[in-house]
């Protein structure tokens, strides 16, 4: 694997332009867009998606699932507490916008999301600094 470290600039809701750093590999150039190609929650209204549902979408009965990122070969493992978190985010914060469904939709397809994602390693509003361990 060929370890490469860019400066990449990111841009957040308010505005502000803040350094990060990335992992790169030599096929970043190739970075896959992910396409939600089947919709798990096709034809259901947003409010009529419930966490119970999503739970069972991602986590498949499982109490956590591990999930690998592709150009890293970082292992995230996502649990039933971590995932209660981020559904109870988009639960009491966005219950009926326009970008509520999506938010759902994107959660249940957490794994393919993280498997196509540039990892950041280091970025100022990151509590510490990604370590990766060559396997």
């Amino acid at each position: 694997m060929n370890n490469i470290l860019k400066p990449l600039k990111l841009k957040r809701k308010d505005g502000e332009i803040v350094d990060a750093i990335f992992y790169n590999n030599s096929n970043i150039q190739n970075i896959e867009i992910v396409d939600i190609k089947k919709l798990k929650f096709e034809g259901m209204k947003t409010k009529d998606i419930k966490k119970l549902q999503i739970h069972k979408e991602v986590l498949k009965g499982e109490d956590k699932i591990f999930i690998q990122n592709n150009q890293s070969k970082i292992v995230a493992v996502l649990s039933k507490r971590h995932l209660n978190k981020i559904i109870s985010t988009i639960f009491t914060r966005d219950i009926e916008s326009r970008h509520a469904y999506l938010k759902k939709e994107l959660i249940t397809n957490i794994d393919k999301i993280f498997y196509s994602a540039i990892p950041i390693l280091k970025h100022p509003e990151l509590k510490k600094e990604l370590i990766i361990k060559k396997c």
